[in-house]
């Protein structure tokens, strides 16, 4: 299947959970290039990252992505139950 113009077989490399714990500046981008080499060794020609807001985005922008022009929406419905008191968070995969 196409989509966007892409080939059928183009893989994407899914970058989340970004945890650098007490890693250094250059530590995080050693480890973001040795992941990118992996994936590109495994026929990845492009990466995505979301962007959350619980980690330095420094490595990424360092390593060479850009943010991208598209924004996702949640809607939360709940089927049972209250409604919670107001949420501060929430975690979704978008792929």
């Amino acid at each position: 299947m196409e989509v966007n113009g892409a080939p059928a077989d183009a893989r994407v490399a899914i970058v989340e959970d970004l945890l650098w714990g007490d890693l250094d500046d250059a530590q995080q981008s050693a480890l973001l290039k040795r992941l990118m080499q992996t994936a590109a060794a495994r026929g990845c020609h492009t990466a995505s990252c979301p962007i959350l807001g619980y980690t330095s985005l420094e490595p990424l922008v360092n390593a060479g992505f850009g943010r991208g022009n598209r924004i996702v929406h949640a809607y939360l419905t709940l089927w049972n139950g209250p409604h919670p008191e107001p949420i501060s968070s929430l975690y979704i995969d978008v792929f």
